[in-house]
């Protein structure tokens, strides 16, 4: 079981998108996890350059490889819910989601961001209330931050992440629930 477990909406192969082949890829690639909207689904450069800046969600898919930076969380100030699918990104060094004010849910799937020793920071987002990240994901990064997310209520993480990290901050949090932190079990065959 992946550290998505509780949180994943189950969704049957019979549902229309999943039952083409395009579908069978999506469902390699979110699992039961279905976007709203297809045009919240990005597969390139192109189709990452064409999100009108007001989207509420966006879903980047295998091939992708795309920053995640300043420039990025500037541009999308309405953005809600940021999704990133299994093997997406992997050769990128440095992810930064700052000042998403609108942001509740980061999802980053599993086999993401695997290149380099990167260093991964998420500060300064108000309403961010769940962050999932998946086995295998960070697995290089030497550094990671979490810092002023107020409504923070859990993160969730998978086997093998931020292996190598010298540095992991966490601090600012000030939610009124009690916040969760959950590994995954890994299994000692």
């Amino acid at each position: 079981m992946t550290a998505f477990g509780p949180f994943s909406q189950r969704v049957s192969l019979a549902h229309g998108s999943l039952a083409d082949a395009n579908g069978v890829a999506f469902f390699l690639q979110f699992g039961s996890l279905v976007p709203p909207d297809p045009k919240v689904l990005v597969h390139n450069e192109e189709e990452f350059k064409a999100i009108p800046h007001t989207i509420e969600e966006i879903w980047f898919a295998f091939p992708v490889r795309l920053l995640v930076d300043s420039e990025f969380c500037h541009s999308f100030q309405s953005l809600k819910t940021l999704v990133v699918g299994k093997q997406s990104m992997e050769q990128i060094h440095s992810f930064e989601v700052s000042g998403l004010n609108q942001l509740t849910t980061l999802i980053v799937w599993e086999n993401c961001f695997r290149d380099g020793r990167g260093r991964c920071s998420i500060v300064d987002c108000f309403k961010l209330r769940s962050i999932q990240i998946g086995d295998n994901s960070f697995t290089d990064y030497s550094e990671v931050e979490l810092k002023n997310l107020p409504s923070l209520e859990s993160v969730a993480l998978g086997v093998r992440c931020f292996c190598l990290v010298a540095s992991f901050s966490l601090y600012g949090m000030t939610a009124s629930s009690p916040f969760q932190l959950r590994l995954a079990e890994t299994s000692h065959a």
